[in-house]
C-alpha cells in the first residue's frame, strides 16, 4: 500500500524534464487521492463503539447490566475502572480524577463464542465480551456507553462469526439506550 520514495538527487538526476515533472505531479496526486480512503478506514475502524446518552449513570448502568442479563446472558465480572483509578492516582502521581464513575462487564455468548472460536481457534482472545459505561468527571447528567469491537479478519467463516458477534454486542447497546 506504501509507495516507496526516493529522492531523485541521490540517483544522480539533476532535474527532471518538464514532461516527467508532470508525470511526477500527476502520479503523487494519484497517490494523495487513493490514500484518502484508507485514513477514513482507520478512523471508521476504531476499536471501542461509544453513545452518549442523557441521563443520569446509574439508570444507565442499570440499563445495561438488565441488557445483557435480559438477553439470557451470565455476567462473568463487573470491574469497576473509577475505583480502580482512584486508589491508584497517588501512586502514579494523578493529579485530577477522569470519571465520575466507570464500569465495564464482561459475559460471553455460547453459541457466538462456538461460532467465532470454531471458525478459527485463535479468535479465543475475544471471550469475554466487553461492555462498558462511563460517566466523565465535570459532564452532568451525561453517561457514555459503549462495548469492545472485534477487528472483522480470518477467512470468511471467521469474518461472518465475528461480524455476528458485532452486531450482538451493539444490539445490547441499542438496547440498554432506546
Amino acid at each position: 500500500m506504501f509507495a516507496q520514495v526516493t529522492d531523485i538527487r541521490a540517483s544522480g538526476s539533476k532535474f527532471l524534464p518538464g514532461r516527467s515533472r508532470i508525470l511526477l505531479a500527476v502520479f503523487s496526486l494519484i497517490l494523495v487521492v487513493g490514500m484518502v480512503p484508507i485514513a477514513e478506514a482507520v478512523d471508521t475502524a476504531r476499536p471501542l463503539r461509544s453513545f452518549k446518552v442523557e441521563g443520569a449513570y446509574d439508570d444507565v448502568r442499570f440499563d445495561l447490566e438488565s441488557a445483557i442479563v435480559n438477553a439470557g446472558l451470565k455476567i462473568v465480572y463487573n470491574g469497576n475502572i473509577a475505583d480502580m483509578l482512584g486508589r491508584t492516582a497517588s501512586a502514579v502521581g494523578a493529579k485530577k480524577s477522569i470519571y465520575d464513575n466507570a464500569e465495564f462487564f464482561t459475559f460471553c455468548s455460547s453459541p457466538h463464542s462456538h461460532a467465532t472460536m470454531g471458525a478459527d481457534p485463535h479468535n479465543v482472545g475475544y471471550c469475554p465480551y466487553l461492555l462498558y459505561v462511563y460517566s466523565i468527571s465535570g459532564e452532568k447528567n451525561v453517561t457514555y456507553v459503549g462495548y469492545r469491537r472485534p477487528v472483522i479478519a480470518g477467512t470468511d467463516e471467521s469474518k461472518k462469526s465475528l461480524m455476528a458477534l458485532d452486531k450482538l454486542l451493539e444490539s445490547l447497546i441499542k438496547d440498554a439506550i432506546e
